[in-house]
């Protein structure tokens, strides 16, 4: 069958064969085997289920945790013309229903849903009247609490065994320990299953840590030896536009990427860069998922990450088309203490943690008892500043108590802008006597949405400002000035993460904390930060005979593409050419008068290269002398 996986592959991706293990996973999904898959970052692992989705004659229901990347797999398949949907937070109605009635028509082949999605009654009902007979698992080992990103969401996908029994699963990581591995197949129930794994090893990437106080310095010659597509990592908004400017200053030519910024900016800045108008990228860890570039030639890591799985898989985003890249993480005694002290805030005391949840839920006006299970839009630094907030703790403690399954945090989406009219009908009326142009406004907007006099109403302002006939700036301008006035509630579109709440909300002196999870926790992460900083700081170890061996790969030789084994070679190679060259200074000496011929002959076992190379490093030394061509 996998012949014709290659005519799919072919037709749509236009490759002619498949990536290391594609078509071995592919091959034991469609043989029905449920499947874990460790590939690399870049290594293709979407193919791994999309070929298999249009093989099969049911659909594909893929579990991802990111809204951001299930709209780019969207896209770029509609792109092909392959039917694929994704159900997330930032739809509004109308697309909601759109998108179920097309799959209830039959013509969707791939659906992308978030795990917090599959657990709520709608979508259950939904599941029910689909004929889903593959399910993959994108980023697996969120489902781990071995995982450094343990969601706890992500154990629901269990149930999914129950509803569809003749389902295979496909789990997909690209970075997992073999703790991990054992765990993702215990926690989805795993059947008839299978293990493909890549290795850790990147070949093609040199690897190098840099202790320097100055790093900025250390960035600045690293980006001037060459001009090549670059990525920087900063581990806050803040550094990646300070390091940009600073870069722009030194004439490179580097813009920042963070989620604080508009929408706008951070498409311009990435399409400037995925285009190659812009070389570098100052950006913030969470840049570069689901990015398909594949000349990126250079990955420097500012700030230590938290984590080698973390640092891995950003490492791996460089060099995905084969040829060499390079890797630079930069350190310094800050970068560790920082981490060091990172444990303090990133695992608060109970306390602090019913504190939190006591803001939380007056920030998003929830009482005591209710049971929302809604989504709310949430600005971090708006929160943290109205309760007066650390706001790198707070995001610490949410994201803890999220693991207690309180609520879910998702990504950045789209929120949609909305109109509701709060003025009686009779002031309304009599607008057009004071506010003509307003009057015409609302008049429009009650005639193309009904029930938005009743309850808040998404509007589309593509279609408004075309029966009006002015520009998207104009017609918003207009619905601010109805809502200055008192006449309407309207809410702009804005971008940010949404948080789902999904437990009845209690009064936070009797909130029930798991203290030993919090601690199992805390105890992983001071486990991943030994790993991470003997990483780091070793001298004498081949970087990769440490690293492989953390996510279970045994490496038995050095690599001889990291910094400690170039540097072991270029001592080797320095004490081998002193010693020629000693044996060189014997020979001459004691046999005044020799030809090139005669030194050629002697020392026959060593190349002509190297030969020639210590002898011109003697006569510049005076060591030897070279005259009518013979030495003396």
């Amino acid at each position: 069958m996998i012949e014709t996986a290659q005519e799919i592959l072919k037709k749509y991706w236009g490759h002619n064969t498949f990536r290391p293990l594609q078509a071995d996973i592919i091959n034991a999904v469609l043989a029905h085997k449920d499947t874990v898959a460790l590939l690399p970052t870049g290594g293709g692992k979407s193919i791994c289920y999309q070929i298999p989705a249009l093989l099969n004659k049911g659909m594909c229901l893929v579990i991802s945790p990111l809204v951001s990347l299930m709209n780019d797999q969207v896209n770029r398949l509609q792109s092909m013309g392959i039917q694929a949907l994704a159900l997330h937070a930032g739809l509004d109605k109308e697309e909601m229903k759109a998108a179920q009635d097309a799959l209830l028509e039959g013509t969707i082949k791939i659906l992308y849903v978030s795990p917090e999605r599959i657990q709520t009654a709608s979508f259950k009902e939904l599941l029910l009247a689909l004929p889903v007979d593959l399910i993959a698992v994108d980023e697996a080992h969120c489902i781990s609490q071995w995982g450094y990103d343990f969601r706890p969401e992500y154990l629901a996908i269990k149930s999914l065994r129950y509803t569809f029994p003749k389902a295979t699963f496909l789990a997909l990581t690209a970075t997992a320990t073999t703790e991990v591995v054992s765990d993702i197949q215990k926690k989805l129930h795993l059947q008839n299953k299978t293990v493909y794994k890549s290795s850790f090893e990147r070949n093609n990437i040199f690897i190098s840590v840099v202790k320097a106080d100055d790093k900025i310095n250390v960035v600045i010659k690293a980006l001037q030896k060459e001009e090549v597509c670059s990525i920087v990592y900063c581990r806050s908004r803040k550094q990646t536009e300070r390091l940009a400017s600073i870069l722009q200053d030194w004439n490179i030519n580097a813009v920042p990427y963070h989620a604080g910024m508009t929408k706008e900016a951070k498409a311009q800045n990435q399409a400037d860069w995925m285009q190659g108008k812009v070389p570098v990228m100052i950006a913030t860890t969470a840049f570069g998922m689901g990015i398909d570039k594949s000349n990126v030639r250079l990955v420097i890591h500012f700030d230590l990450p938290e984590q080698l799985e973390s640092y891995y898989q950003e490492i791996g985003r460089a060099g995905r088309d084969g040829q060499a890249a390079e890797a630079i993480c930069i350190y310094n005694e800050a970068d560790i203490k920082r981490l060091k002290d990172q444990l303090l805030i990133q695992f608060p005391p109970i306390d602090y943690l019913r504190k939190l949840y006591q803001c939380l839920v007056e920030y998003l006006q929830i009482p005591i008892g209710a049971n929302p299970n809604k989504y709310y839009s949430f600005d971090l630094l708006d929160f943290a500043t109205k309760f007066s907030l650390h706001a790198t703790q707070a995001n610490y403690g949410l994201k803890l108590l999220a693991q207690e399954n309180l609520w879910t945090i998702t990504d950045s989406v789209q929120q949609k802008e909305w109109v509701q009219f709060i003025a009686d009908r009779s002031t309304i009326d009599n607008l057009q006597q004071a506010y003509p142009t307003l009057s015409i406004v609302c008049i429009t907007l009650l005639r193309m949405y009904s029930g938005i006099y009743y309850y808040p109403t998404n509007i589309h302002i593509v279609d408004v400002s075309k029966k009006l006939r002015t520009s998207f700036e104009e017609t918003r301008n207009l619905l601010n000035k109805l809502h200055s006035l008192g006449f309407i509630h309207y809410q702009a579109p804005v971008e940010g993460p949404k948080i789902w709440f999904h437990h009845t909300r209690v009064a936070s002196e009797h909130l029930l904390v798991n203290e030993e999870q919090i601690e199992f926790l805390r105890n992983r992460q001071i486990e991943r930060l030994k790993a991470l900083f003997a990483f780091i700081k070793e001298q004498d170890t081949c970087r990769n005979q440490l690293l492989l061996p953390y996510f279970g790969e045994e490496k038995k030789d050095a690599c001889m593409h990291c910094d400690i084994c170039r540097t072991a070679e270029n001592m080797k190679l320095q004490k081998s050419t002193a010693l020629i060259e000693a044996a060189l200074i014997t020979y001459i000496k004691t046999n005044s008068g020799l030809s090139l011929d005669n030194i050629y002959t002697n020392f026959g076992t060593i190349n002509k290269e190297t030969l020639h190379a210590c002898l011109r490093q003697l006569i510049d030394d005076k060591k030897v002398v070279y005259k009518d061509q013979v030495f003396y």
